[in-house]
């Protein structure tokens, strides 16, 4: 059981790191994309420019805050898990028990940018010439759409991975006494199934003696209906 619940733990890791990979290459793509749709009208209009570019910037912050999240939550389930043992894949244990790259730096891009610069300065080498920027076509705002929705739609399924993340953290918080996190069809947890249900499920609220009067009506028709 324990060797099923790890495949699965690595299996889900990776589904994670290729849906946040997915999110990022369509929206690198869709953000160079500038095509021009033939049967609808472009517009040049400077509002809907900054709109657009708007839109754009905040699905960008949405993504890097998803990459944020998706880091710190395989962090928090080294730990509710436990890993006792180094576990690929779990930057946690790489941090902890990974062997560290003694000739390999990682520094923020901005310093090594700055760094690189000076080395330039110091040097005496040539600045490297801008490209001239290429004149952008009017906007089409069937197309820009289009670019949202997919946006849009990568967002909403990196969302739903990070719900199962979720899921088999406080599964293995909980300790619910079934082997295998995950819902119907994936873990079949019959506590992760009931608390999706609960989450998910909309509610209104109303007062018990109305509760109470409703059911009787439901069962008095149900009989006379019978």
């Amino acid at each position: 059981m324990q060797t099923i619940t790890f495949r699965l733990f690595i299996t889900f890791i990776i589904c994670l790191s290729c849906s946040f990979n997915m999110g990022l290459y369509f929206q690198n793509a869709s953000l160079k994309q500038k095509k021009i749709v033939d049967d609808a009208v472009p517009t040049d209009n400077a509002v809907l420019d900054a709109k657009f570019t708007e839109i754009y910037e905040n699905l960008e912050i949405i993504s890097t805050r998803y990459r944020t999240i998706s880091d710190t939550h395989i962090r928090i389930q080294h730990y509710t898990k436990p890993h006792t043992t180094y576990q690929d894949l779990c930057p946690e244990c790489g941090d902890l028990w990974g062997k560290k790259k003694e000739d390999v730096v990682f520094l923020p891009t901005d310093r090594l940018n700055e760094l690189r610069e000076i080395e330039r300065i110091a040097l005496g080498l040539p600045k490297e010439p801008e490209e001239p920027e290429e004149p952008e076509p009017p906007i089409n705002v069937v197309d820009e759409l289009d670019s949202v929705l997919l946006l849009i739609k990568s967002h909403a399924s990196f969302a739903f991975t990070l719900m199962q993340a979720e899921a088999h953290t406080n599964h293995y918080a909980k300790k619910h006494k079934h082997g295998i996190p995950g819902w119907e069809g994936l873990g079949n947890c019959p506590e992760c199934i009931e608390l999706l249900k609960r989450q998910t499920t909309p509610t209104q609220p109303i007062s018990k003696k109305q509760y109470e009067e409703l059911l009787k009506i439901e069962s008095k028709f149900k009989n006379d209906v019978d």
